[in-house]
């Protein structure tokens, strides 16, 4: 699972076959579902090729601590926001 949008709506990512072989299933089931067209992938071990290029440019931020409530879904606790860099 890549990401849970709303009580009922998922995101899942991955290589075509499974997510093919998923399709199949919910289409079975009549549950609604569509494949999403993009063109760079955005989860998972397709983001490794780009991985470089995404980071190079984040090299340069400074953080600082958060204005607004910052909650981690990793630790699901409140963080300041400081510790977040590109590494």
């Amino acid at each position: 699972m890549a990401a849970i949008n709303g009580p009922n709506i998922v995101t899942l990512s991955g290589d075509a076959e499974p997510l093919e072989s998923i399709a199949e299933d919910l289409d079975h089931r009549d549950i609604l579902h569509r494949f999403l067209r993009v063109n760079v992938p955005f989860h998972r071990h397709h983001m490794g090729s780009l991985k470089d290029e995404l980071i190079a440019p984040l090299q340069r931020l400074q953080t600082t601590e958060a204005k607004v409530p910052l909650y981690s879904t990793v630790t699901r606790k409140q963080e300041d926001g400081k510790h977040l860099n590109s590494d």
